[in-house]
């Protein structure tokens, strides 16, 4: 069904987990969660503060990376320093393109810049600056921005026994406080309504957050508690089943088109799987447990760009991508899935190691793959049709320390590509995914970028 996103890829930096086999294990999965979940984050600053690290990221232990090795063996010893190069690519207009908001660290660490790249005309202008919203500190931080670029929501990772809890607050564009709540599952990332007016957080214990916005910036919360056959899979198989041992996570998805539903998953804590879908009545009122998320229906899933929806649901078909990984055992890539709208198994996407993927609106889906978590010698964006089978790659660069898959719109895509060795420059690259040779690119977007996405 639906994994979601989350980050085994470059673009989520997850906080350092207890050691142990247990821990590791909890940490593999809250990364694959959060990759899907966050979605458009692009941590190139999380990484571009590390750059003394090995060129085998497999050998720390207790993060994310021990969870997830490399498909490719690492060398103990190289002839030759490590070159990364990034795409030959010239900053170009390239109309039709999609908006790309971009969000970084600036002032003293606390500030929000918020920016939008035109790959249109090739601008770039600013926003606005939202002041000290930020924790203090280098730690992980999402920041989710409503669609008008106006309130934005801070998940921060906290110090608590569960390795995926934390802090989510709502702040107004001066950086003014309007609703906090502390006890919230940061890899399930945060939901915004079209119009700016909602967001939906998921907490624990088992609960859904929904924060409405009057037009004076006021928040009022409706705490939705989840039944407990939400969290069971759906279908539940035949003959006895036991209950996990560690709590699932939802992940809210979209709204229905009328605005009246709120959808949402549920993520399998062994396998980072989708295993059950539900909906929410936008006034935290009813809870219904579904077999599907009834696309083209009038009440139905509406994937939005900018929510996991679209990454998550074909629009067109109600075809679901999620990935499933092996927990227990490191050295093989997460296998991402395609399945029917009532989760019958349809495919496996062809690749290595996949760093993110998303629906093109046509009943393709576009994958972003490499031979390695991070690090990679190769790395290639890739469209699959609805059979499974994958046509030749649209761009392959490497080797680079790492990517990420913004998002797919309108016939382009965005893709965000990190090198550290020997120097640190990153870069933004739009290409026409009929049309490969159309490209272009947004050198260095922000040594303390944090945040971009296709979102309007």
């Amino acid at each position: 069904m639906t994994a979601a996103r989350p980050p085994d890829r470059l673009d989520v930096p997850v906080v350092r987990l207890p050691g142990g086999r247990g821990g590791r294990r909890r940490a593999a999965v809250v990364a694959t969660v959060a990759v899907g979940i966050i979605g458009g984050a692009f941590a190139l600053a999380r990484l571009a503060e590390r750059p003394t690290v090995t060129a085998d990221p497999a050998r720390r232990t207790g993060d994310v990376a021990a969870a997830s090795a490399t498909v490719r063996p690492s060398p103990t010893a190289r002839s030759e320093p490590r070159v990364e190069t990034l795409l030959a690519v010239a900053r170009v207009a390239l109309p039709g393109a999609p908006e790309v908001t971009l969000a970084e660290r600036s002032g003293d660490g606390r500030d929000v810049r918020v920016t939008v790249w035109t790959p249109d005309d090739a601008r770039t202008r600013l926003i606005r600056d939202i002041p000290n919203i930020l924790p203090d500190g280098s730690d992980p931080v999402y920041p989710v921005l409503a669609p008008n670029r106006r309130f934005v929501a801070v998940l921060a990772p906290g110090d608590t026994s569960y390795p995926d809890e934390g802090t989510a607050t709502v702040v107004d564009d001066t950086g003014k406080p309007l609703w906090r709540h502390d006890r919230i599952t940061v890899g399930s990332g945060a939901l915004w309504s079209a119009d700016s007016r909602v967001v939906v957080v998921a907490g624990r214990p088992r609960q859904w957050h929904i924060v409405t916005l009057d037009r004076a910036g006021r928040a009022v919360e409706h705490a939705v508690d989840l039944p407990r056959e939400v969290y069971l899979p759906n279908p539940i198989p035949q003959g006895s089943i036991s209950l996990p041992t560690i709590e699932p996570v939802t992940i809210p998805l979209g709204f229905s088109e009328d605005g009246t539903w709120i959808y949402g998953g549920v993520i399998s804590p062994e396998l980072a799987l989708l295993i059950g879908e539900f909906r929410v009545s936008s006034d935290g009122a009813t809870v219904e447990r579904l077999s599907d998320f009834r696309v083209g229906q009038p009440d139905g899933l509406v994937p939005r760009p900018g929510t996991i929806g679209t990454r998550t649901v074909d629009p067109v078909t109600g075809r679901i991508a999620t990935t499933r990984i092996n927990a227990d055992t490191t050295g093989g890539p997460r296998t991402v899935e395609v399945r029917a709208a009532d989760n019958g198994f349809q495919f496996d996407a062809p690749g290595g190691v996949t760093l993110g993927w998303d629906w093109g609106g046509g009943g393709d889906l576009y994958t972003l793959t490499a031979d390695a978590i991070q690090f990679p010698d190769s790395i290639a964006l890739m469209r699959i049709d609805a059979a499974g089978r994958a046509d030749p790659p649209i761009l392959t660069t490497g080797p680079l320390t790492g990517a990420a898959l913004i998002g797919v719109r309108d016939g382009y895509a965005v893709v965000g590509f990190l090198a550290t060795r020997p120097e640190v420059a990153s870069q933004l690259v739009a290409v026409d995914l009929a049309q490969p040779e159309r490209i272009t690119a947004l050198p260095d977007p922000g040594t303390e970028l944090i945040a971009a996405s296709l979102d309007r």
